[in-house]
């Protein structure tokens, strides 16, 4: 593996890194952000026979949850100019498509080669390109997900000759692929969510006793109001008219199911794919295959 500078993308070679740990960010002072457990975000669970009755955790336990299992509950969370991304490439030729994966909060870039993801579109013979971005939670909690993304990742991929962007968010990702269409959709083709991360609950009490997305409209919508700014963007998609298709997949049993399902009925019913699973990488795994099997015209 190689340590490249974040617009010097080179095509040899399966494994490639980009982006330095050690570079500096806001005036050359290197932001380093700790794991805020008491973050006040709200997750979503029900169970088949509670679907009127949403339950609800505190994502801030989750997210604790999560980063012991990683092992990265006692590790500060740096946030990094330019991001740091792994890139892999379908052959010494160019490419025009481009995969953008943004990983859970406890998963990390190499996660996604490790759980099958490009090696399923390897024996699809897809020719396609991926690039894993270390995009922790720290980039979310300093509202930096998306001017990493769009300056590190995606303008130097455009400059590069890739036409067609994807950007396959699974979880928190997901949340981050939403916030950078909010901002950049001209960039990308389409997104790929898997149980992604909508908004914690008050904001969707806020959206029901407005009766619904579509007569939802906040007074006010602060530039770093992260999820009702992803919110308004759903609210907004035309799936018609935008030429950024949104293909939504999560699992029966997954603690968003119910969000999810309100916004997957803002969907082409053939966008959205509902299977046995909770919100782990098995039921990712399938819903990932399910794509790649159905969809794979859309990559062309």
């Amino acid at each position: 593996m190689q340590h490249l500078h974040h617009h010097r993308l080179r095509r040899p070679g399966i494994f490639q890194h980009a982006g330095a740990r050690g570079d500096r960010l806001d005036g050359g002072l290197r932001r380093i952000v700790k794991l805020d457990i008491c973050s006040g975000i709200d997750a979503w669970t029900h169970t088949d026979s509670e679907c009127a009755d949403v339950k609800y955790l505190r994502l801030a336990r989750y997210v604790l949850l999560a980063c012991c299992l990683a092992g990265c509950a006692q590790k500060k969370l740096l946030v990094t100019a330019p991001i740091d991304a792994l890139y892999t490439y379908a052959s010494s030729t160019p490419t025009k498509t481009l995969f953008v994966f943004l990983p859970g909060i406890a998963d990390q870039p190499e996660t996604f080669a490790e759980e099958g993801f490009i090696k399923a579109l390897r024996e699809r013979n897809l020719n396609v390109d991926t690039v894993a971005v270390r995009a922790h939670f720290g980039y979310y909690r300093e509202h930096q997900i998306v001017e990493r993304l769009h300056q590190d990742v995606i303008a130097p991929a455009r400059k590069q000759g890739y036409q067609n962007i994807w950007l396959v968010g699974i979880s928190l990702g997901g949340w981050g692929s939403v916030l950078y269409a909010n901002q950049h959709s001209d960039d990308i083709r389409g997104m790929v969510l898997l149980a992604p991360f909508l908004a914690e609950k008050k904001v969707f009490d806020e959206v029901q006793a407005a009766g619904g997305l579509d007569a939802w409209r906040p007074a006010t919508l602060h530039p770093q109001d992260d999820q009702r700014l992803g919110l308004a963007w759903l609210r907004d998609y035309k799936p018609e008219e935008s030429p950024v298709k949104v293909y939504l997949g999560y699992g029966a049993s997954d603690r968003f199911a119910y969000p999810l399902s309100l916004m997957g009925k803002r969907l082409p019913a053939q966008r959205v794919k509902v299977l046995p699973g909770g919100h782990d990488w098995p039921t990712w795994r399938r819903l990932w295959q399910d794509f790649l099997t159905n969809h794979v015209e859309s990559l062309r």
